[in-house]
């Protein structure tokens, strides 16, 4: 699997988490769950530097940042 691949199936068992939670289905959110950290935990050295270096300079920007990802992340809960 690429690295684009991993990363969008661990998002894709980020979503699912999400939906099946909120359908008040924990044993399949947990699933998705143990699924999601099956995947991170396949990320290369590489990615993990890549990601690490992109989550500091995220928090170097300061709160603004977040709060705009919470903005996008509740507009795509939503959709």
């Amino acid at each position: 699997m690429s690295p684009g691949e991993l990363e969008a199936h661990i998002r894709d068992c980020g979503r699912m988490l999400e939906k099946e939670y909120a359908l008040g289905n924990r044993e399949a959110a947990e699933g998705w769950l143990q699924e999601m950290n099956l995947a991170i935990s396949q990320r290369s050295p590489e990615q993990q530097a890549q990601m690490t270096a992109e989550i500091e300079r995220r928090i170097s920007e300061g709160p603004d940042y977040f709060q705009v990802i919470g903005r996008q992340h509740a507009q795509e809960l939503a959709a």
